[in-house]
């Protein structure tokens, strides 16, 4: 090894004393550090801004945070009941006997109306005797409308009975009408007594007539 002069630079005394291999190595070696701290310093330089900012998977809520946007389930719709209609009632009694216990109903119907009229005649304070009179025809009449269908309910022996005691009733009250139809309309009192004695005599009309829609349905 040659000595070096004192008065050259340290990088050329040091050369000169080592050698150019041992210079090179130890230049690779700076080089490489100071690439090594360059690469950490850019790093640590380019990590800073991550951290300060917020994550996005942080900012975003969670599938488990956000509501359901499932509709709440809709009440149930009634629906609505349909109307039943209710069936005719049906008779009991054979067609013939039912025909014959309806056509004496309607019959029996028409005679309670006329002695709701005549108990309205009653009831009044001055009597009309035409009116009494006009009513009495019509209680006749509705009489004998029952003869035949009567004769016909008389003819089964599951409304004999029935039939026997509505024939009563009438032929009372017939033979109550005769008499006072006997009797000028003129004399009010006894068209007045009259129509009262024939509203008496259908008072149990009523209970006949519920016999006979019981028989029809």
């Amino acid at each position: 090894m040659m000595p070096s002069p004192q008065g050259e630079p340290l990088s050329a005394r040091l050369g000169a004393r080592l050698g150019p291999e041992v210079v090179g190595s130890i230049l690779v070696v700076a080089v490489l550090f100071v690439a090594v701290a360059v690469a950490l310093t850019g790093q640590r330089g380019s990590a800073a801004p991550a951290s300060a900012s917020p994550s996005l998977v942080a900012v975003l809520p969670s599938a488990s945070t956000v509501p359901s946007s499932t509709p709440a389930s809709a009440p149930p719709i009634a629906t609505a009941t349909p109307l039943v209609t209710p069936s005719p009632p049906t008779s009991t009694l054979p067609s013939e006997q039912a025909a014959a216990a309806r056509a004496v109903l309607e019959d029996v119907d028409e005679l309670l109306d006329e002695r709701a009229g005549l108990e309205t005649e009653v009831a009044r304070k001055i009597t009309d005797s035409q009116a009494i009179a006009d009513l009495l025809r019509q209680v006749n009449a509705s009489i004998v409308r029952q003869d035949g269908p009567l004769a016909d309910l008389a003819a089964y022996s599951s409304t004999a009975d029935l039939a026997r005691r509505i024939r009563a009733v009438n032929s009372a009250t017939f033979d109550t009408v005769n008499r006072i139809q006997h009797t000028s309309p003129r004399n009010a009192r006894t068209y007045r007594d009259g129509a009262a004695e024939v509203v008496d005599k259908l008072k149990s009309l009523p209970a006949l007539r519920a016999e006979l829609a019981a028989l029809t349905g």
